[in-house]
């Protein structure tokens, strides 16, 4: 059956185009998918709405809905339940709390790179905004009142005066201008997404009828204060990436009112959304009477289920099929849906589309480069920001960087890697690094652990050997071997567990933790990471840290071949999908066996990387 990953990422990208031509150049696989499922008619009896994303919510209106998960933290979870991602990514602009992050900056240059990530693996992107009230100019405020009162100005939960709704409503006055500054800090990141190609599902004043929030609960205000957040991040700002997203709560068993009340206007919002918390079973939740009332009121837009604790159950979408989509929220998925019901959902296939655990890497030995090839990284006592390569520096594109705090005695990144792995097929790590800390060596301690031991117990570490970075301010490969790592002499080694158990999960290690400076007497300071990856030799050179695309690569008749632009020779290695190198030489190499592979291309310190097809 046609992979869903394809599937989605395809079809979101194809559903803009205008022509079977343009689809016939697309994988041959997703022609056939468009043709034996009757996706090309449906899709070309729309007329193009100018964004993919939106295309292709009406694309499968009626047979398909994406399952969306709210919180980075808890996508990985999913896939661990289920077996498969979601397909829709959500997150919001305003919680960065125990995000690893040190600000709000960090917080959401982080969004900006985890949905270019998933962008890019083919999932939907989905955003939020838990905003501040005009009445403070801070960017940051906490649900309630600082001071324990019961009322307050500055606070999610405030309530405005009429005064002050009029006030806001008004161009030119001190809580309208506040209000479009609170725009403003958000817009850099939506730019930097529509630079990416990044579109986003923008669900503004979420729960508009929701009286607790400083925004909610006020009708034709409400509708108005939508209205004017529109147009000046599409009119006055120029974004052209967004797919606004109009919702309320079933927070009232008539619907059909509540809906006239906060209608913002059918020009205003592309995608009608109903959050559902109403009901103490999905079947007194997903109620016939909410549907229709929201399906009515679409008037043939795309509908969802902009948040849910109770995820809809198959019996449930088959029944209300026009649902495109639903996105649970946060821990309350785990918290009111057993874990056999969330798996039963996510692979109640083809009505429920998810993605499939892996990515598109296409090196099957790099972990991250922070650019095309971004995991899930998450820090502890420490924070993790990702940016742009420092200027003048030898590498390119984004690198990470993490701000060790002085004596750090816990501090650690934590990476969950695209597929589980076997270390014993690796003799380490490497990772480009750099710092302006020139006082002492930055040494590195690496772990691997497996997320289905939440325990811990089968952690593998390495406390001795302490590979160290001495590049005093350059850029330097620091290699970090497993031979520690895999001895015997202690619980904490995967010999040692091996010969306790042979029956040991030697092959389910997939998140690596990396520990910069760990117990040393060290001031505060910051060390940038790029280029993380498996190493099966340390004969071979990594990936360059400067990223160029220099190389040929050609797949005829079962030889591979390459060029490079200045003629020099050209080392080739192929790998299998799993990682397996299959065979190697200079500037050619024969494949005798069908299927899909990985080139490593080299010539000089230029490398490429590419996925071949031997028919």
């Amino acid at each position: 059956m046609f992979v869903k990953k394809n599937k989605l990422k395809e079809c979101r990208d194809a559903a803009s185009t205008a022509s079977l031509l343009f689809l016939y150049s697309m994988k041959k696989i997703f022609l056939f998918f468009a043709l034996s499922t009757g996706f090309v008619s449906t899709l070309f009896s729309q007329t193009s709405t100018g964004s993919s994303t939106l295309d292709y919510l009406y694309s499968i209106q009626g047979q398909s809905t994406l399952a969306g998960q709210e919180d980075r933290n808890y996508w990985f979870p999913m896939q661990q339940i289920t077996g498969n991602f979601p397909a829709l990514w959500g997150e919001d602009f305003s919680f960065y709390a125990s995000s690893g992050t040190g600000s709000l900056d960090e917080w959401r240059s982080l969004i900006v790179h985890d949905a270019k990530q998933h962008w890019h693996q083919g999932a939907v992107i989905a955003l939020m905004f838990h905003a501040c009230p005009p009445t403070t100019t801070s960017q940051t405020c906490g649900w309630t009142a600082s001071d324990g009162s019961s009322t307050c100005n500055d606070c999610i939960h405030s309530v405005l005066t009429a005064q002050q709704w009029t006030d806001l409503l008004t161009d030119g006055t001190t809580l309208n201008n506040n209000w479009k500054a609170r725009l403003d800090e958000i817009y850099p990141y939506l730019k930097q997404l529509q630079d990416a190609g990044v579109e986003v599902l923008l669900r503004l004043f979420h729960e508009m009828n929701q009286g607790f929030f400083w925004w909610g609960g006020q009708g034709a205000n409400t509708a108005k204060l939508y209205q004017l957040s529109h147009d000046y991040l599409v009119k006055t700002k120029g974004l052209t990436n967004l797919i606004w997203v109009w919702n309320i709560q079933d927070l009232s068993t008539n619907l059909t009112s509540v809906l006239g009340s906060y209608d913002p206007g059918n020009e205003y919002w592309d995608v009608l959304a109903l959050d559902v918390y109403s009901g103490s079973t999905a079947t007194q939740a997903y109620t016939t009477a909410k549907y229709n009332a929201i399906l009515s009121k679409a008037n043939g837009k795309p509908i969802a289920i902009g948040e849910c604790s109770l995820l809809p159950t198959a019996a449930i979408l088959n029944a209300q099929p026009l649902w495109t989509y639903f996105m649970g929220w946060s821990n309350l998925v785990q918290q009111y849906n057993s874990n056999s019901v969330i798996n039963s959902i996510y692979n109640s296939s083809p009505r429920v589309l998810t993605l499939p655990a892996g990515s598109d890497n296409q090196d099957p030995l790099l972990i991250s480069n922070f650019d095309d090839v971004y995991p899930f990284i998450s820090a502890y006592d420490m924070t993790f920001t990702p940016m742009d390569a420092p200027a003048g520096s030898s590498v390119s594109g984004q690198v990470g960087a993490i701000s060790v705090p002085q004596n750090n005695t816990g501090g650690l990144i934590k990476i969950f890697l695209d597929r589980p792995i076997d270390p014993r097929n690796y003799v380490g790590i490497s990772l480009m690094a750099q710092s302006d800390y020139t006082a002492n060596p930055i040494p590195f301690i690496v772990k691997l652990d497996q997320s289905t031991d939440p325990n811990n117990y089968n952690q593998i570490q390495d406390w001795n050997t302490y590979p160290s970075y001495t590049g005093k301010g350059e850029w330097q490969e620091v290699q970090i071997p497993f031979n520690v790592l895999l001895g015997s002499s202690s619980s904490d080694q995967l010999g040692y567990k091996l010969n306790q158990n042979p029956n040991f999960p030697v092959s389910a290690y997939d998140i690596l933790l990396l520990a910069p400076a760990p117990y040393k007497n060290y001031p505060a300071f910051t060390v940038n990471i790029d280029n993380i990856r498996f190493r099966t030799s340390w004969s071979e050179s990594g990936i360059p840290a400067t990223k160029v695309a220099a190389l040929i690569i050609t797949a005829v008749n079962g030889i591979v071949t390459a060029k490079a632009a200045a003629g020099n020779p050209v080392s080739l290695k192929v790998y299998s999908i799993s990682g397996q190198e299959i065979a190697a030489g200079i500037d050619q190499v024969q494949i005798t066996a069908k299927g899909v592979y990985i080139v490593n291309a080299t010539a000089g310190n230029i490398t490429d990387v590419q996925k071949i097809v031997v028919q």
